[in-house]
């Protein structure tokens, strides 16, 4: 299987230098050898498949011999993300990096255990375990993560969605019920609400659905909120046939 490694630019024909971290990382830690084959993308769509031409203590080279771009999905996703536990942090990013997220939007949720104190060094942490969740998830696109909201600032930031799930044990109506009612292409702009351990309190739900939110449920087991959102992302791109 390719390793993919992350660059500014990826160019069209000639040869590709990966170095600075990322160049250590694969000469160093991964030892990458000449000959072998890899894989490049900017982050943003555009890819290649490459050689390894030459390779340093602190770089590697490469001969690129086929690029594209990723198309941008119909469907935007979004996971409005409750703080999870410190040590939940890497593996909820994992998830919803794997599941096919195109944005994380943090959420400091009235019951998060949780704290950011820092707005932008967590931004900055979160996008980085992005970066890296990508990279192992071979992702062509990094999802962005936005910076952190308050729920009170939620009503400004859920103005750009056309479709809102928030997901609760005690909801009435299934994922898959609602998915069944809803036409293809009715939305191209969706969020899902995961809360955090302490669940969403009752003012937080009347917020998401004066903004035209959806509470609904995932069968009998409770799933952590680390794990909500994968499986989320899960139903909602099948029931869309995007998997």
């Amino acid at each position: 299987m390719r390793t993919l490694f992350m660059i500014d630019q990826v160019p069209e024909t000639g040869i590709a230098l990966i170095d600075g971290d990322e160049g250590h990382h694969a000469a160093t830690v991964l030892r990458i050898e000449v000959g072998e084959e890899i894989l490049i993308s900017d982050g943003r769509g555009n890819w290649g498949e490459a050689k390894v031409v030459e390779r340093s203590k602190k770089s590697i080279s490469c001969e690129i011999t086929k690029t594209g771009t990723l198309k941008d999905s119909e469907i935007r996703l979004t996971c409005i993300q409750a703080l999870p536990k410190s040590d939940r942090v890497k593996e909820t990013l994992e998830l919803l990096t794997e599941g096919g997220v195109d944005e994380i939007l943090p959420w400091a949720a009235n019951q998060s255990i949780a704290k950011w104190n820092d707005k932008l060094d967590g931004q900055r942490k979160w996008q980085s375990q992005v970066r890296e969740s990508s990279k192992q998830a071979r992702r062509f696109r990094i999802p962005e993560v936005t910076k952190i909201a308050t729920s009170n600032e939620m009503k400004e930031r859920c103005t750009q969605f056309d479709l809102i799930l928030i997901f609760h044990e005690s909801a009435k109506a299934t994922i898959t019920k609602v998915l069944a009612d809803i036409s293809d292409g009715e939305y191209k702009k969706i969020a899902i609400v995961i809360g955090p351990e302490g669940g969403i309190s009752a003012s937080e739900i009347e917020i998401f659905e004066s903004m035209g939110g959806k509470l609904v449920k995932m069968g009998v087991p409770v799933f952590r909120s680390s794990h909500a959102g994968v499986a989320a992302l899960a139903a909602i791109q099948t029931a869309f046939k995007m998997w």
